[in-house]
């Protein structure tokens, strides 16, 4: 009886250490979804900078920041994108506004002045 435990138990772990590690190879197999309104030789330079850095791939799409907005107003229950990289602080604001963009608080902001960034820091 206990070794029936001790091997049913063993089965246990061996199944959660699968799952895990098939988890985590799906996760590093995604990519990652950007909208960018910087110009395209730029935002090329940037995206394959990132890659090349973390190993992770984009995917992006440029637009300009109207074009932006209202993707992400279409999108809004059902996002298709994690970033919206660049572009001027007015689109972002109304994005704020809209309830379309979540905050994130970069470490590098502390180098950027007060009057460069949203107090909620919703942009930079």
């Amino acid at each position: 009886m206990i070794k029936k435990k001790v091997w049913l138990l063993g089965l246990c772990l061996v199944i959660v250490i699968l799952f895990l590690f098939s988890t985590n190879i799906t996760l590093a197999k995604e990519k990652l979804a950007i909208y960018t309104t910087l110009d395209e030789p730029l935002a090329r330079a940037v995206m394959a900078a990132f890659e090349e850095d973390t190993g992770i791939e984009v995917e992006w799409v440029r637009l300009s920041g109207g074009e932006c907005v209202a993707r992400l107003i279409a999108e809004k229950e059902n996002p298709q994108i994690s970033i919206w990289y660049g572009g001027v602080g007015l689109d972002h604001i109304v994005a704020k506004e809209k309830g379309l963009t979540i905050p994130y608080q970069s470490p590098n902001a502390v180098n950027i002045p007060d009057n460069f960034k949203d107090k909620d820091y919703y942009w930079t």
